[in-house]
This record gives structure tokens, sequence and C-alpha cells, in this order.
């Protein structure tokens, strides 16, 4: 665990290579992202459905969320809750 150093976010680890980060500004925390590093790429994804990749993240990234195995992307047009933003939008 490791806080910014404002001292508003905190950042949680495990051994799994997820990492999730959580916003203190309120009276309860709550969670900003989920941070997923893997060997050829890192993706990050918001509880709103929002997500952003870098690398070669195709199977791994499903795999590591726990959901079916599908290319990143594949299902975006099928479910409106989840969309790929690009990797210098504000997250």
């Amino acid at each position: 665990m490791a806080f910014s150093p404002s001292g508003d976010l905190l950042a949680s680890a495990g051994d799994d290579g997820v990492v999730l980060l959580w916003d203190l500004t309120g009276e309860v925390p709550v969670q900003r992202a989920t941070l997923l590093g893997m060997p050829q790429g890192r993706a990050a994804l918001s509880p709103d459905g929002r997500y952003k990749m870098e690398g070669e993240v195709a199977g791994q990234f499903w795999y590591v969320i726990g959901m079916c195995r599908f290319e990143p992307g594949e299902l975006d047009p099928y479910l409106p809750g989840v969309r790929q933003i690009a990797l210098d939008a504000e997250f």
C-alpha cells in the first residue's frame, strides 16, 4: 500500500499484479481504478466501464478481470457501459 504525496489517493496491490487505486477525498474510500500490469502491456479500468490499454494485452486483459475470453474492444458495441478511451484521455 502507498499513499499519493497529496494523501488523497491510496494504491493497494497484490501478488497477482493487480493494483487498486482508491479515492480518499470523501468520507468513505471509493475505488477509482483497477490497474493491470502484464508482461506484454498494461491496462486501466474504471468502475464506470471506461478502460484504456497499451501494448499486447489481448487474452490476458479479459483473463485478469475474470471475464470470458474476448478480444479487448470486441464487446464494446454490445455493452454500452464498457468503452475504451484514448491513452491520453483523463481517467
